[in-house]
């Protein structure tokens, strides 16, 4: 019996072996850690992070001007149609007059 177990044993221990490879690392798993030890690097990391927020404050800020004449919203037709507008300086409303006349 205990003959049997062991030779039964054996033929399930080839037949795993015939199955399964085992390899390294997946390849995922590398280039998540090399990104990860870039990133998370003390210096370089830092460095990389204040990189991504000026690109971001220059995205927000810079790039994305309004020019005078653009077009920055449209009005369905209608009767009546009508389009709200409202000029603030912090949280007052005030008079958009002034900046419509070009002064």
């Amino acid at each position: 019996a205990l003959e049997n177990t062991i030779n039964r044993f054996e033929k399930i221990k080839g037949i795993i072996a015939d199955t399964l490879t085992k390899s390294g690392e997946s390849r995922t798993a590398t280039v998540t850690r090399k990104i990860d030890s870039v990133f998370t690097h003390p210096i370089w990391g830092f460095s990389i992070f204040l990189f991504i927020l000026f690109l971001i404050f220059q995205a927000i800020f810079s790039w994305s001007d309004v020019e005078a004449g653009q077009a920055i919203g449209l009005a369905a037709s209608g009767d009546p149609s009508f389009i709200h507008f409202e000029v603030r300086k912090g949280t007052q409303a005030v008079d958009p007059t002034p900046y419509l006349s070009g002064n």
